[in-house]
């Protein structure tokens, strides 16, 4: 029974990790590095400004995505167990 439960949260913390991967990403993109070619649909390799700024929408919403997994993954108890199981 313990096996099972942190198989799932190394699974958890493994999708934890690949968000973390995409909010530097975006965060890179944020500060102005040419990268603009790998998001937000390649047209432009340095964002402007609008797609900065939903570049950082995007770092929140990673951010409360991970939580959420983690919260779902029982790692973690920071949301009410019922907000959790409706999100996820």
């Amino acid at each position: 029974m313990i096996y099972g439960a942190l198989v799932i949260i190394a699974v958890a913390v493994l999708g934890c990790a690949v968000l973390a991967g995409l909010a530097v990403f975006q965060a890179f993109l944020m500060a102005g590095r040419p990268w603009g070619r790998f998001a937000w649909g390649g047209q432009r390799t340095v964002l402007p400004t609008g797609l900065r700024i939903g570049s950082a929408v995007n770092i929140a919403v990673y951010v409360l995505v991970g939580v959420l997994i983690l919260s779902a993954a029982g790692a973690v108890a920071v949301l009410p167990d019922g907000v959790v199981d409706v999100a996820i």
